[in-house]
């Protein structure tokens, strides 16, 4: 099959959450025109590096950078990886929680960097599952994104919210709308605990960012029944990012890419 370049079907923008396994960035964007990146959540590149995703994404292109998580993750806990940034302990004591502090502020302004050399639409802020959503925490949030990382430190890059844990989904977007923050949630989720049918049609948000985790319908490969609450959700919405991080997320994403463009023929 011969690789050819994704077309545009209104505001709304197809990928997966990191590169395919065996694919190049450069054809990887000839199919899709979006990827989330979470290779900065153990640090930000070197700006060689940030410079060839610039060049591999071609113009069509978009990025996603997922913060680093020295900004979101305390150190020693579950799921905080190995990072490749030398911090020093009292600094680690100081890291992560969207604190105010200043190795939190050097890791916000070291991604307000990369978003600009790379060009990034979006900025996910991923906060860990034992980031609970306590009054304490909402407050860090609150001073964060208002001090360190307002919307006008990414010049003008989308800033999205994805809560792990036992933040209520209804809760959570009241929340992200009122930091001016757009919630990254699943449509396909089965959340015993949502009774309106119609919210992820209705987010407190002219943007949506709907990310496919494959906790919900999405453990093995969707068919195109199961895409289709995906589109009905992201027409409700000026611009929308549909972002596969399951295991068959590829060709699921380019399907959902194919529904988009009219197109007929099978995913590869």
């Amino acid at each position: 099959m011969t690789d050819a370049e994704p077309t545009a079907s209104s505001d709304c923008f197809v990928g997966c959450a990191d590169l395919p396994s065996g694919l190049s960035r450069q054809r990887y964007f000839k199919r899709l025109r979006y990827l989330e990146s979470s290779a900065t959540l153990v640090g930000i590149p070197k700006p060689s590096v940030l410079k060839r995703w610039r060049a591999e994404r071609g113009e069509r292109g978009q990025l996603g950078l997922v913060a680093p998580q020295v900004i979101t993750h305390r150190p020693g806990r579950k799921g905080y990886a190995r990072s490749h940034v030398a911090y020093e302990p009292a600094q680690l004591a100081q890291a992560g929680g969207f604190r105010a502090s200043e190795v939190v502020a050097d890791a916000v302004g070291s991604l307000a960097d990369a978003v600009a050399a790379v060009d990034a639409e979006v900025v996910v802020f991923r906060s860990p599952a034992d980031f609970a959503p306590s009054a304490a925490n909402r407050d860090a949030m609150r001073v964060f994104f208002r001090d360190l990382a307002p919307a006008d430190r990414f010049g003008g890059a989308l800033r999205v919210w994805e809560p792990q844990g036992l933040w209520e989904l209804d809760a959570a977007a009241r929340f992200a709308s009122e930091l001016g923050l757009v919630l990254a949630c699943d449509p396909l989720t089965r959340d015993p605990l949502l009774g309106d049918p119609t919210f992820f049609e209705n987010l407190p948000s002219d943007d949506a960012y709907f990310r496919i985790t494959g906790l919900g319908a999405a453990t093995q490969r969707l068919d195109d029944y199961a895409l289709e609450p995906l589109l009905a959700a992201a027409e409700s919405y000026r611009r929308s990012w549909l972002v596969f991080g399951h295991g068959r997320k590829y060709p699921d994403a380019i399907r959902l890419q194919r529904q988009l463009t009219g197109e007929t023929d099978a995913a590869e």
